[in-house]
């Protein structure tokens, strides 16, 4: 399996293009595609493809965004349940899965008013912060076993997620 921590150039041919098009767009006139837009373009530069080529098994990034349900049940912790004592549940998941997971979108940082701050920075890599609480699973290997390992840390956080009462 490839080190899922190693930096890759993951840079989409049109993604600059596609950026300076999405800025002219006032976001006030038309606020789902200022939205959709964004997340196409953090998908891009994630470098997650469109297509898989199975015939030569080539490497690829396969991303999948799992919603984490925190209006359904106030009374649970999911994200605690999800990260485990210090966080030990959580990496154990990504050991065991070879994928690389992160809690992001509202609500995802300890400090509410630094994540307004960050989110009203304007900084690329803080955008994710629009989004609603969610769980974005990641993995780079051929798109047979990508897909694989995605199911598995799905099962995984599923048993997590859900709560018997």
């Amino acid at each position: 399996m490839a080190d899922l921590n190693q930096k890759r150039d993951f840079s989409h041919p049109e993604s600059e293009a596609f950026e300076s098009e999405l800025r002219q767009l006032d976001a006030a006139k038309f606020p789902t595609l200022v939205k959709w837009g964004e997340s196409r373009l953090y998908e891009m530069r994630g470098g997650v493809t469109d297509y898989l080529d199975l015939v030569s098994n080539k490497k690829t990034k396969v991303r999948v965004k799992v919603d984490i349900p925190c209006d359904q049940s106030g009374t649970v912790n999911y994200v605690g349940r999800l990260l485990g004592p210090r966080g030990t549940i959580f990496r154990q998941i990504q050991e065991v899965t070879h994928t690389r997971m992160a809690i992001l979108g509202k609500g995802s940082m300890r400090n509410d008013q630094k994540e307004q701050e960050l989110l009203h920075s304007g900084e690329q890599k803080f955008q994710h912060l629009k989004q609603k609480l969610h769980m974005q699973i990641d993995c780079y290997a051929n798109p047979v076993d990508a897909y694989y390992n995605i199911w598995c840390a799905l099962c995984e956080s599923r048993k997590i997620l859900t709560v018997n009462f």
